[in-house]
């Protein structure tokens, strides 16, 4: 019997195909069955009971030491589950080896369901978790089985979502915890646990998101340091720190959150040995956390450092490795905002290239590829809106459709794939609105609807969807002028408003937007009370965005155009005093040369024609972007549009310029305006 669990034992470690995960469960069955007739002994007698006991424990112990190999083996883990619930058929109720092996069946069930996702393992394990506390043990079984416990039940209530589960692992975890013996190894791993199920919570119930994320901050911050340097888990605690701090930051825009997060993540980086599978994650972490740093403030320079990490990643991921489409996206992603901020049309086709990379490294089986599928039809999107080729909307369409229809309904992501493909079509409306056509407008309205009856109460999205909803009814109104659509997108995007919990980092995105469409209802019916929503909505907007924060321009630039518009309703300086304040506060806060190109213009026009000083000055910081802001295109006829437009501006300025008596700049701009429309005729 001994030779043939050790024969077992080589099989084991040599199985590679099904053929021979079959011959391991025959063998596993067939020595059990030797042993079968050992139960019917009678303890103490000739000692046949008390051998069979010994025989089946290292059987035992051979599945058990093998079971590391092949914890993603479902076949394997069949096998495992099987043959330890058999071993405890042997084990006398008296027997204090009893605790433990309902445990190591335990730990089984639950490898076995984070492959099949089958619930009946977990529920299986924790009443075999249950039986191994309800006997003396060993401490340490008993510390291993509450925490199996509480991980049972978290998993267990991330597909009920019944609170008691909730709580349960909560106490399971700290019980664990207050067990343990300082010192022991085990400590940081509760650590873990008690954060992973806090962040678990915070994305589930957006109520309580702030409260979940900051507690697994906590819990993660003390399995840090109580980590040594020299254990190899540190780096990979410290990894799940900068992920959870860069989770904050987005959700509440504090600049030391996204700083602290660099710092774990750097820390994690240096820690990883060049060679282990783990340091590429990282460094696409990191690369993460540059790139979120870029949106919120609009330093250049964080782009440029997360494209670098991700092109690390991608050029060190060998082929095969699973995660390369991810970092194809990460960089497609990067590259796709880089050419948001710089107009280069060869940051875009990096964009759409890496995407489709990812794509094409994916499985149609894969969970991920509707979102990859997303991703790259925003990018075919976005070139549509620089180049107007009809093939790129067309793959736009096409991919995000795909998207939708490879998710069911119950998946928590099919609405923000729903939310893109409206995106979409409501981007195709606005280049061919001229046409009068309102089928893409409504397709539009139909998929941001679906969106958000699918996005149940506690969706962490839930509140983007509203808002986009509102911005296409929006965009309807501007067509059709009609007073239901306006009505309903200021209904949406107040509720959108009113569901984002306080100090969320979308709240001003969500005012702004509020603001703009109580000023397109105040311009088209001139209702004093929607001046003042607006103003109030706009104004909180302003108050609520960190400092130096990438949006501020745009939301004061609002504020101005809304003042504009009240000057030129009712003819009072006061109201075209702020709108020009405004728009110097725009200026001076500007960061993107096409923006502050765009205010200095408006700006310096309003100042021209209502016979206000200082135009000329504003004229020359917009003279000033131009060099960044010419954009040449593929298509000729939109490089002569924009020559048309560059002459229109150069001659504007000049003009204000010689009304002003300053002759010498009007001839510098002039001569400054032929030299770059004649550079654009070139390349015609």
């Amino acid at each position: 019997m001994v030779n043939e669990i050790n024969a077992l034992n080589v099989k084991i470690r040599s199985s590679t195909s099904p053929e021979d995960f079959l011959a391991v469960d025959s063998d596993s069955k067939h020595i059990l069955r030797q042993l079968e007739p050992t139960k019917a002994c009678l303890p103490g007698t000739d000692g046949r009971r008390e051998l069979g006991i010994s025989i089946v424990e290292s059987f035992s112990n051979v599945i058990l030491f093998n079971l590391h190999l092949f914890v993603r083996n479902a076949e394997y883990l069949d096998i495992a589950c099987y043959c330890m619930d058999q071993v405890l058929t042997f084990i006398p109720l008296d027997s204090p080896n009893l605790p433990s092996c309902h445990l190591n069946l335990a730990k089984c069930l639950q490898h076995r369901f984070e492959v099949t996702r089958v619930l009946k393992d977990v529920e299986n394990s924790i009443v075999h978790l249950t039986a191994t506390l309800s006997q003396p043990g060993p401490r340490s079984v008993v510390i291993l089985s509450l925490e199996l416990l509480g991980t049972a039940h978290q998993c267990r209530w991330t597909r009920l979502f019944e609170s008691e589960d909730m709580a349960r692992a909560l106490r399971y975890f700290s019980a664990a915890l207050s067990f343990a013996p300082r010192g022991l190894p085990i400590i940081p791993t509760l650590h873990i646990r008690t954060s992973q199920l806090y962040f678990t919570w915070s994305q589930f119930d957006k109520g309580h998101e702030v409260e979940g994320l900051n507690k697994a901050i906590e819990s993660q911050t003390a399995a840090v340091s109580l980590t040594t340097g020299g254990d190899a888990r540190l780096a990979g605690y410290l990894h799940m720190l900068g992920r959870l701090y860069r989770r904050r930051y987005k959700r509440l825009g504090k600049k030391e959150d996204i700083a602290s997060a660099m710092d774990a993540l750097d820390r994690s980086l240096r820690l990883t040995p060049h060679g282990d599978p783990a340091r590429l994650d990282v460094i696409r972490d990191l690369g993460i956390a540059y790139q979120t740093r870029f949106l919120y403030l609009g330093d250049l320079g964080d782009c440029d450092h997360a494209i670098q990490l991700h092109e690390q990643a991608v050029s060190l991921a060998p082929d095969g490795n699973p995660s390369l489409a991810s970092y194809h996206s990460s960089l497609g992603d990067s590259y796709m905002e880089q050419f948001s901020y710089s107009g280069d049309q060869n940051d875009l086709a990096k964009a759409i290239e890496h995407q489709s990379r990812a794509v094409s490294l994916t499985t149609s089986d894969d969970e991920n590829l509707p979102g990859l599928l997303r991703n790259l039809g925003d990018s075919f999107r976005g070139r549509f809106t620089r180049l107007h080729r009809p093939d790129d909307m067309k793959n736009a369409l096409l991919f995000q459709t795909r998207a939708v229809e490879a998710t069911f309904d119950d998946d928590p992501l099919k609405p923000n794939y729903l939310d893109s493909l409206g995106s979409s079509y409501q981007v195709r409306f606005g280049y061919e609105s001229r046409l009068h056509n309102l089928n893409d407008i409504n397709k539009a309205i139909e998929y941001k609807t679906r969106a958000v009856e699918l996005a149940p109460e506690w969706h962490a999205k839930r509140s983007t969807f509203l808002n986009n909803l509102g911005l296409v009814y929006q965009t309807r109104f501007r067509e059709q002028k009609q007073r239901a659509d306006i009505d309903q997108a200021i209904e949406y995007l107040s509720q959108a408003v009113a569901i984002v919990p306080d100090g969320h980092s979308d709240e001003p995105n969500w005012l702004n937007n509020l603001g703009n469409a109580y000023k397109a209802r105040f311009s088209s019916h001139g209702q004093l009370q929607d001046f003042k929503s607006a103003v109030g909505a706009l104004s909180r907007a302003v108050r609520l965005t960190s400092q130096g924060h990438v949006n501020i321009p745009t939301i004061l630039n609002n504020l101005a155009n809304l003042y504009h518009l009240q000057f030129e309703e009712s003819g009072t300086q006061e109201a075209l005093d702020s709108s020009i304040s405004y728009l110097q506060q725009s200026i001076d806060c500007a960061r993107n040369p096409v923006q502050t190109f765009d205010t200095a213009r408006l700006l310096a026009n309003l100042l021209s024609s209502n016979n206000r000083p200082g135009a000329p000055p504003i004229y020359q910081i917009a003279m000033n972007c131009l060099p960044q802001v010419i954009w040449l295109g593929e298509v000729a006829s939109m490089r002569i549009a924009q020559t048309s437009q560059l002459n229109d501006f150069v001659q504007e300025a000049a003009a204000a310029a010689l009304r002003d008596e300053e002759r010498h700049l009007a001839l510098e701009w002039l001569e400054q305006g032929r030299s770059i429309v004649w550079g654009q005729f070139l390349q015609l």
